[in-house]
């Protein structure tokens, strides 16, 4: 049986790697200690250590009297900037995803007509979106868009590409700035819960985001977001 610090090393980079290159996803279920231990040929003292480092680095999770799991990887945001998540997502060397759960093109209510100052029932094109980080959806979007500004545009491209890059590119859209609100919930929707693999009474985080070209805002979305898929990060200056 090989009992050293090479082989305990060697067994934890192995699982390291294949969970960040998508090979095992968050909630794969991991091998018992005895089959782990048969299958590596070291002592299960080796293998329970192994995944002790796995579960303190955040790769794993351990759920008592049922085992070990794969945990969702946390990406730091930054909110100080700009940000895409389809271009945060492969910057991070991580596989993005994006699939159109339904569109269609809705007239504005008096709610919409006030965010995009536009006249009541002008033309608004909406979106459902479910987002993939390596295979796993984490993100639940609808997104409201007005026709006048992007007439022609077919949400069904966003399944391979990046919506910021259409509007740049075919649009000529010059993005001033992003507001957005955070905060968390509950996500109790039948719908959300299903497409994101959620249980009963799991929390998430809402963020509400307003894009602007120049001081009219251009993008209107909100988005339920996994718990545990993001951490936020703002830098804060003294203004005294």
């Amino acid at each position: 049986m090989k009992d050293n610090e090479h082989f305990y090393y060697s067994i934890y980079e192995e699982f390291k790697t294949n969970i960040l290159e998508g090979k095992l996803v968050p909630g794969d279920k991991l091998d018992s200690e005895r089959n782990l231990s048969e299958k590596y040929n070291v002592s299960r003292n080796t293998i329970r250590a192994t995944l002790n480092l796995l579960e303190k680095e955040g790769y794993v999770f351990k759920v008592q009297g049922k085992g070990n799991f794969v945990a969702s990887q946390k990406m730091n945001q930054n909110l100080n900037t700009f940000y895409s998540f389809y271009e945060n997502i492969k910057s991070a060397g991580k596989k993005p995803k994006s699939e159109i759960v339904s569109h269609k093109i809705i007239e504005a209510n008096f709610e919409l007509s006030e965010i995009f100052r536009i006249p009541l029932n002008s033309k608004i094109i909406y979106f459902e979106r479910l987002r993939f980080m390596n295979e796993e959806p984490i993100i639940f979007e609808q997104t409201y868009l007005p026709m006048y500004r992007f007439n022609g545009f077919d949400p069904l491209e966003l399944n391979n590409n990046s919506m910021y890059n259409i509007f740049e590119n075919r649009y000529d859209v010059t993005f001033s700035k992003a507001i957005e609100t955070l905060k968390p919930i509950l996500i109790s929707s039948k719908k959300e819960k299903t497409l994101l693999k959620l249980k009963d009474n799991d929390l998430g985080m809402s963020i509400t985001r307003s894009t602007y070209e120049k001081e009219k805002i251009i993008e209107y979305t909100i988005s339920s977001i996994k718990n545990n898929v993001f951490e936020y990060s703002i830098t804060l200056n003294k203004g005294w």
